[in-house]
């Protein structure tokens, strides 16, 4: 990895267990590539998960938007820049852009609201507080505002599919919660095979809410359009994974809105 100017980039070649059955590089690889370049930029400016771990905090992601605009295809070479931007609010912004290494062609862009809080009573801890000059380097801003926060309302839709998932060992991470990737994988993983096969997602917004760990029982709630909605080249599907526990009461855990576009043979 190297860093200039705040804006880090590091090199990844798609490897063959991360594409689908036309060689398109995921959804979820895509969200593992940001997730992990994120990290390795935090950790060199002593700022990773680790780091914080000393001090009793923690990082914590609550929304990341996500647009795509083309899906490599194996077995290409990505370059991926991160950099995280001036507290805003409470939140720590992180931008991340993706090129195909080759062509220099644009993959996706995304941005991150992320917290520090403190890993003993969940408190969240006040950017002011934090001195790292990670957060000062860089001169490139994308304006973290987003949109409202579409709230997942089963009276709107045509069909609602309820999908109980499994959490597996690989699903935790270093917090011992459910890595936010996971999340992602769960709603891809609840989806019909014909909706995979025919169509790629152009952009997800999802906001992560609670928690989630190794024995909870949870299930993935997707709003459908009508048939005819479906039938178009573009459409949106809301989703929310929600959590029960032994007294039959629902928490839910994240919400997310996907855009749907008919799949392309020739990115």
């Amino acid at each position: 990895m190297t860093i200039e100017q705040g804006i880090a980039q590091q090199s990844f070649l798609l490897r063959a267990a991360d594409v689908d059955p036309w060689y398109s590089a995921r959804l979820d690889t895509y969200f593992s590539l940001m997730q992990e370049s994120a990290g390795m930029h935090a950790y060199s400016m002593n700022m990773g998960i680790p780091h914080l771990r000393e001090k009793k905090m923690t990082w914590v992601v609550t929304r990341t938007v996500m647009n795509i605009h083309s899906y490599a295809q194996w077995p290409a070479k990505m370059r991926v820049e991160t950099w995280a931007q001036k507290p805003w609010k409470f939140y720590f912004p992180r931008g991340c852009r993706t090129y195909e290494q080759q062509t220099n062609r644009l993959l996706f862009e995304s941005m991150t609201l992320w917290l520090i809080i403190d890993s003993e009573n969940y408190h969240i801890i006040k950017p002011a507080s934090v001195d790292n000059g990670m957060f000062s380097q860089c001169t490139r801003f994308v304006d973290p505002k987003m949109e409202k926060r579409k709230i997942f309302s089963p009276e709107l839709y045509s069909t609602v599919e309820k999908k109980p998932t499994c959490i597996a060992y690989n699903d935790t991470d270093s917090n011992f919660h459910v890595n936010n990737v996971s999340y992602v994988k769960f709603i891809l993983s609840s989806l019909p095979f014909s909706i995979l096969d025919d169509y790629q997602a152009s952009s997800i917004d999802i906001t992560y809410s609670k928690q989630a760990f190794r024995n909870d029982r949870i299930s993935v709630h997707t709003g459908y359009p009508g048939k005819e909605e479906m039938r178009k080249d573009m459409f949106t599907l809301d989703h929310q994974i929600v959590k029960e526990d032994d007294k039959g009461e629902i928490t839910m855990l994240c919400s997310a809105q996907t855009i749907w576009r008919r799949r392309v043979s020739d990115q």
